[in-house]
């Protein structure tokens, strides 16, 4: 099975090129954390399995289980 990635910030300039560059090497599932929704950009591939959480980071309580089933964090 392939690994699965949790990437905070992946509307952010670092972030959406860390879930382009994962979309792009393939064999990667993506989990990204919004705020508020899908992040502007070209996103990942196609094909690329992703999911979208939201949370924030400053408010911990809406993080439960955000990195339940994850292999790897990009922060």
């Amino acid at each position: 099975m392939s690994p699965h990635v949790l990437v905070t910030g992946s509307g952010g300039f670092v972030g959406g090129h860390v879930v382009a560059a994962a979309g792009a090497a393939g064999g990667v599932r993506l989990r990204l954390l919004v705020r508020t929704g899908p992040p502007p950009g070209p996103g990942p591939a196609a094909g690329t399995p992703v999911t979208f959480v939201r949370g924030d980071l400053a408010e911990p309580g809406s993080l439960t289980g955000v990195c339940d089933g994850v292999d790897a964090v990009v922060h």
